[in-house]
């Protein structure tokens, strides 16, 4: 299925941008790089071995990296 999602992913000409904020674990290397390769990174910090970042993705590295999205928490 990852596949597949990657060659439709090359043909569209259109990618909407999402933005999100993630933190992603220094060691997954391959990830960082397709982050810095493919999305505007807003901002950036280092965090226990995490990489805590705000970007504008398009959507399909967006849906990779849902799973490290970071959901604030409400201030009281």
């Amino acid at each position: 299925m990852d596949r597949l999602l990657a060659a439709i992913d090359r043909r569209l000409e259109i990618d909407a941008l999402e933005h999100l904020r993630i933190r992603v674990p220094q060691s997954e290397g391959k990830l960082l790089s397709q982050i810095e390769a493919r999305a505007h990174i807003l901002k950036r910090t280092y965090r226990d071995g995490s990489v805590q970042m705000e970007v504008e993705a398009p959507e399909s590295l967006a849906r990779v990296l849902r799973p490290y999205a970071v959901v604030r928490r409400a201030r009281k």
